[in-house]
C-alpha cells in the first residue's frame, strides 16, 4: 500500500491555495477601495457645487413640523434673525492642531416663514484663550443680520468623544436637544445647525471656517496598498516555488548513481 502524500510538492499544493486565497481577498479589497473611490470623488463634486451655488432660504429645508431638517446637507442656506449672544454655547474644536473652541450662537429668526424659531449657527473657531465673549467683545454685533451657512444635520456621539459639561458651557459632541436647553431655546431651536460662511465677525473673531466641506480621500492611496500587498505575495510565492524546485532538483540529480 503506497504511503500518505508528503514532502515539498503536498506543502507547495497546500500552500498555493493559501496563497490563493489570500490573493483573492487583497484583490477584493482592492476593488472595494476603487469603488469607495468613485463614490467618494462623486461626493465631493456635489458638495463643491452646493458650495459654489447661491444659498437658498433655511425654511426650504424644514420639514413640516417647522423643526426638523427635510435634506439638503451641506447646502447652502440664508436666514435673516438676531445674534442672541447671552446663550453662545462652545464647542471643543482644533484648527492647524491648536486647540480652541467654536462658537454656536443662537440666531432668533426674525422674517420669513419660520420667524419666532430660533436656530445654532456656528459662527467659527476661537483658540483656548478667547473663549470668554468679553475677551472678543467686537464680535458680539447687534441688529438684524442675514446669515448664510452650510447646512448641518443634528450630530451624533463618537466612541472617543468626551462627556458634554453644560454646567461649564463646554461641549464635545453636538447634543442638539440639550444644547437648545442649555441656550435658553427650548422648543424654538431648529433640528439642525449652520456653519457661518457670512458675515465674518467684526474683530477677526470667531474666524468662520472655509463655508466649504473638507472629505478625506485616501480610497487610491488605500486601493493601492491592497493591490502592493497582493503583487507582494505573488513575488514572495514565485521565489519560494522557484526555491522549492531548485531543492527537489538538487536531491534528485544527488540521488543518481555517479558515471
Amino acid at each position: 500500500m503506497s504511503g500518505a502524500v508528503t514532502g515539498p510538492g503536498a506543502r507547495l499544493w497546500l500552500l498555493t491555495g493559501l496563497v490563493l486565497a489570500a490573493l483573492a481577498i487583497l484583490l477584493a479589497l482592492g476593488t472595494w477601495q476603487l469603488r469607495r473611490l468613485a463614490w467618494k470623488e462623486d461626493l465631493i463634486a456635489r458638495l463643491e457645487a452646493q458650495a459654489r451655488a447661491a444659498p437658498t432660504p433655511l425654511e426650504s429645508f424644514v420639514g413640516a413640523d417647522g423643526r426638523s431638517l427635510l435634506a439638503g446637507e451641506l447646502s447652502k442656506a440664508a436666514v435673516t434673525g438676531r445674534w442672541r449672544h447671552a446663550g453662545e454655547l462652545h464647542l471643543y474644536a482644533s484648527r492647524g492642531g491648536r486647540p480652541g473652541w467654536d462658537i454656536l450662537t443662537p440666531l432668533e429668526i426674525t422674517a420669513g416663514p419660520l420667524a419666532g424659531r430660533a436656530v445654532l449657527v456656528n459662527r467659527g473657531f476661537v483658540p483656548l484663550e478667547l473663549k470668554r465673549a468679553d475677551l472678543r467683545a467686537a464680535g458680539q454685533e447687534a441688529g438684524e443680520v442675514t446669515v448664510i451657512g452650510l447646512v448641518r444635520p443634528p450630530g451624533g456621539r463618537a466612541t472617543f468623544d468626551a462627556d458634554n459639561a453644560p454646567a461649564r458651557n463646554e461641549w464635545f459632541w453636538r447634543d442638539l436637544s440639550a444644547m437648545a436647553q442649555a441656550a435658553g431655546l427650548a422648543e424654538r431651536a431648529l433640528d439642525l445647525t449652520l456653519d457661518l460662511v457670512e458675515p465674518a465677525a467684526t474683530g477677526g473673531w470667531p474666524q468662520p471656517h472655509e463655508g466649504r466641506a473638507r472629505l478625506a480621500n485616501r480610497h487610491l492611496e488605500y486601493a493601492l496598498t491592497w493591490f502592493g500587498l497582493a503583487a507582494t505575495l505573488v513575488g514572495v510565492y514565485a521565489f519560494y516555488v522557484a526555491s522549492v524546485r531548485r531543492t527537489v532538483r538538487g536531491a534528485t540529480n544527488g540521488a543518481l548513481p555517479g558515471k
